[in-house]
């Protein structure tokens, strides 16, 4: 793993394709209090990510942020027997051979309310990701809500990505012809995730945005206004 700040945020990324495209993947780790430590988007549980989990702290919290950050679920679901596993509004009606005890709600869970900041991303059904703000080292942290795709891309993904007018910019994946109700849940999301005290995000496929995340999160989402 890759220390972001010093024993507080971790970082881990994979290898991951999309329709043929690597598009990485990075899981986050956070501290909360001691040695209790917080797993979003989990990427797979081999051997040696779990000794360099297990040697900075105890894993107690798993988070799935939306439907699509689930694959290897199961897998801390079995190294860590004794960690709460939360998954997203609708995952468990989409993994029904994985027996979710936690769902994320809109409001942030009594567990880590005293480090975390959490709120649901609204952008109609086929879009709804729980986004988490850590106050201790003011970083957001997304799944696909949002994309950095620079240099550190693949060939043949940045050659799509320039074709396709994406590459070498923040970009998301949410739809701009949303419906008057899901465009007004939208904009309440975004408001709420504006008025946290963030500058670095951290997101699953592409470069972190190190700083100046909160204008670039308005400047992203400012066809909503």
């Amino acid at each position: 793993m890759i220390e972001i700040v010093g024993n507080k945020l971790w970082v881990q990324k994979i290898k991951m394709t999309f329709f043929g495209l690597n598009i990485g993947a990075r899981m986050t780790v956070l501290r909360l209090a001691g040695d209790s430590l917080f797993v979003h988007s989990p990427v797979h549980l081999d051997v040696k990510l779990k000794q360099e989990l297990d040697r900075i702290g105890r894993v107690d919290f798993v988070v799935s942020p939306n439907k699509m950050h689930h694959f290897f679920i199961a897998d801390y679901m079995q190294g860590y027997p004794a960690a709460l596993v939360y998954a997203s509004p609708g995952l468990p009606e989409k993994r029904k051979d994985v027996d979710f005890k936690y769902i994320l709600k809109d409001n942030v869970e009594n567990q880590w309310a005293n480090y975390l900041g959490q709120k649901i991303f609204y952008c109609g059904e086929d879009f709804r990701e729980v986004v988490f703000y850590h106050r201790e080292t003011r970083t957001l942290i997304v799944a696909d809500l949002i994309m950095n795709f620079r240099e550190n891309t693949a060939v043949l993904t940045k050659l799509v990505l320039r074709i396709a007018g994406s590459y070498n910019k923040p970009i998301t994946p949410v739809d701009t012809g949303l419906t008057a109700n899901q465009k007004a849940l939208a904009v309440a999301s975004l408001d709420h995730i504006l008025g946290w005290d963030f500058d670095r995000i951290i997101l699953s496929h592409g470069d972190i945005i190190e700083t100046g995340g909160k204008q670039v999160l308005a400047e992203l989402f400012s066809w909503l206004n």
